[in-house]
């Protein structure tokens, strides 16, 4: 098993996304990260908001940064492909491992929640992901906003 395949299962990634690179670089200050690239087979389409499958129109980079591996601070890089909609709208499609607009993903904002939950400070939280208090907040806000709507 090569460590595309490793991560991809990891990061419990199905057809079409896949790990297609994995760098493990050292930072400014000579720490460590690992740089996962994901990417999507060749000719895959995606469903617009009318269900309507779509060819991808081009693609728009993106980093999230997600869950460490190991110790290592963990981002992940895709060319996120745009689909240009039955109704001629282009929109980026959605991946699963982040929600809209976020630059974390769904399980860093789920770990960084969990932590909240059992009553540790925001602060604290933030030292503890090395992120800065005002991102912890941002994901606070939007999800208590998004409980508060259901």
């Amino acid at each position: 098993m090569n460590s595309e395949t490793l991560f991809s299962l990891a990061l419990g990634l199905q057809s079409p996304w896949e790990v297609k690179e994995v760098k493990l670089v050292h930072d400014e200050l000579k720490r460590k990260e690992l740089h996962l690239r994901i990417g999507f087979a060749v000719g895959s389409r995606f469903t617009d908001e009318a269900g309507n499958l779509c060819g991808v129109y081009d693609t728009v980079e993106r980093t999230w940064q997600h869950l460490n591996f190991f110790e290592h601070t963990c981002y992940l890089h895709c060319a996120v492909p745009r689909i240009k909609t039955s109704s001629g709208n282009v929109i980026n499609v959605a991946v699963p491992w982040a929600r809209a607009n976020s630059v974390f993903t769904l399980l860093f904002e789920a770990l960084a929640l969990a932590m909240i939950e059992r009553e540790m400070p925001v602060n604290r939280v933030a030292e503890l992901m090395q992120v800065n208090p005002q991102r912890i907040w941002t994901i606070f806000n939007h999800w208590v906003g998004k409980a508060l709507q259901a």
